[in-house]
């Protein structure tokens, strides 16, 4: 192990620096190849070192010396930063036992997850180590005790491909969500938001997306999720644990960990669409993915935007994440992101960039969950930007004046009814309210076949015609 110092650092000040049994575990530890440094400086979340070697992104161990028994303590993390000679170090667990005294080895490697077929019926943490199965006492508990034959090692960062290696987007997923097949269609490859106030309804509903969407393997991040909720997606998902993966990060995990989680589960999504499979990656919540982001770019000394609450490069980063989606020359990644919403102007800007970014969005209204009519889409704000790709026309005829009606009600119907003047328009929308009603309100356990959505909505248009 070679332990290196910086120009000016000679070997007794070395020596009298750092503990030497600290030094003695580190050798016993050393992995072959590796140099080892000294800490310079010590912050909550991040270290900084001299690393000459040191790239963006690259994996450093950090052995603390913690006092006990056992000895020396291994931390993990990423290098962030290089700054003026200084290397920052994000840390892996903000509650690790790192002192001056620790020393950082820098591994020369990024951040890799192993992924094989054998993730499938899964439950793992951010790192894609695995915890249990979703289905327990399935036979794939044995994958918790080996590797699959046909694993790889996958940088979490992805690979950028060529927008000229895409496939157009061009073949409908059906949902077995009537409100969503018919008002939001959405397709292979797409990007869609899910937009809501805490309580409403997003987790379930995104739960039963994993159960009843046609995909070929569903993938269910959280984070940022109370470990209660965690346990609670494992059990709704056990009927379809076969083709399902839950990988999560709870509240109380350290904010890289939180941030890592997304970034393992793309990756994951990239590996079954490489092989030619049609991915579902459900994700709960971009906006908790996001405030982890800031609290690591808080810790590396990034302001805040003026007059919001995230710093600039939530904002650049947001699209390397997006342009990971999409229908490939093999197989198909198709995403769901909840995002948490409120009258704050930060989350309301945040929330319009990524509509940028998406191929639609949908809306869940408080409203409609105090009415108990789940799931409660609203459908006047929702739309799906590819939808006229893959609807015929009389379809998008029949959602287009429902959605008509549905928007203009929401906007006008309390000031015209106090004034006791409504017009046609206002009219049928108060006619129909009662079945749309009951169109939109469907046990999430329940699957709406195709041909059962499209002749409900045919009837609720020709309820509105007639009214």
């Amino acid at each position: 192990m070679a332990i290196a110092a910086e120009p000016e650092m000679n070997k007794p000040y070395l020596k009298s620096l750092l503990d030497e049994q600290n030094i003695a575990r580190a050798i016993e530890s050393a992995s072959p190849g590796h140099r080892y440094y000294r800490i310079k400086r010590i912050s909550p979340s991040t270290i900084d070192s001299y690393i000459p070697s040191g790239r963006i992104g690259d994996i450093c161990h950090i052995h603390c010396q913690d006092g006990s028994a056992a000895g020396a303590t291994r931390t993990s993390g990423m290098i962030s930063g290089l700054d003026d000679g200084l290397t920052q170090i994000t840390l892996q667990n903000n509650s690790a036992p790192v002192s001056l005294q620790s020393l950082v080895e820098h591994t020369g490697k990024t951040l890799n997850i192993t992924a094989h077929s054998g993730l499938k019926n899964m439950v793992l943490d951010a790192w894609g180590t695995v915890v249990c199965p979703i289905k327990r006492g399935h036979p794939g508990i044995s994958h918790l005790s080996g590797v699959s034959p046909d694993a790889v090692s996958l940088p979490i960062t992805g690979i950028a491909s060529s927008p000229f290696t895409r496939r157009p987007i061009e073949k409908r997923m059906w949902c077995g969500i009537r409100s969503i097949d018919a008002f939001t269609p959405i397709t292979y490859g797409q990007r869609m938001l899910l937009i809501a106030e805490p309580a409403v309804g997003k987790s379930t509903l995104l739960s039963a997306l994993g159960l009843h969407a046609s995909a070929d393997v569903k993938i269910l991040c959280l984070i940022g999720e109370r470990g209660r909720e965690v346990e609670e997606a494992r059990r709704r998902l056990e009927d379809s644990a076969d083709d399902a993966i839950i990988i999560y990060a709870t509240s109380d995990a350290p904010p890289f960990i939180r941030s890592l989680a997304l970034q393992s589960a793309i990756t994951l999504a990239e590996y079954f669409q490489q092989q030619g499979e049609d991915v579902l990656l459900l994700v709960d919540s971009l906006t908790r993915h996001f405030r982890a982001e800031r609290d690591l770019a808080l810790g590396r000394g990034e302001p805040l935007v003026p007059g919001h609450s995230y710093p600039a490069s939530i904002f650049s980063s947001a699209p390397a994440l997006f342009e990971r989606i999409g229908c490939f020359e093999n197989g198909s990644i198709t995403a769901f992101f909840t995002m948490l919403s409120d009258d704050s102007k930060s989350e309301k800007d945040l929330i319009s960039e990524m509509k940028s970014l998406s191929d639609g969005h949908i809306y869940l209204t408080r409203d409609l969950a105090e009415q108990q009519i789940f799931p409660a889409i609203d459908i006047g704000r929702s739309l799906s930007r590819l939808a006229s790709t893959v609807l015929p026309e009389d379809e998008i005829r029949k959602s287009a004046l429902l959605s008509r009606l549905v928007a203009r009600s929401n906007r006008d119907r309390e000031l015209a009814l106090i004034a006791g003047n409504l017009d046609r328009e206002l009219s049928r929308a108060e006619a129909i309210k009662p079945a749309l009603e009951q169109f939109i309100c469907q046990d999430l356990q329940e699957y709406s076949l195709p041909e059962q959505t499209k002749q409900a909505l045919t009837l609720l248009y020709e309820a509105a015609l007639n009214a």
